[in-house]
């Protein structure tokens, strides 16, 4: 009885997870560089269908988005100048 029990929880388990969909976070960073010089407060879009994240690079023309969905992203820098 204590067998066919543990074998219907394995069962449910299984059936369980093959429903689940996880989304996988991650992180996508870079630098906003003009002829080899950073380019401070440049703004930086991501763009993934009708989703936009929006960030201001750092005096060292640094910038990170912090866990973005998985797939195709588009990314748009604009500096006001250039």
């Amino acid at each position: 009885m204590r067998r066919w029990q543990a074998v219907r929880c394995v069962i449910v388990c299984v059936l369980l997870s093959l429903g689940i969909r996880v989304a996988v976070a991650e992180r996508y960073a870079g630098r906003v560089t003009y002829a080899g010089l950073a380019v401070p407060g440049a703004t930086v879009t991501l763009t993934h269908g009708s989703e936009k994240l929006v960030v201001v690079t750092g005096l060292d023309g640094a910038y990170h988005f912090d866990a973005i969905a998985s797939g195709e992203w588009t990314v748009d820098v604009e500096m006001q100048g250039f």
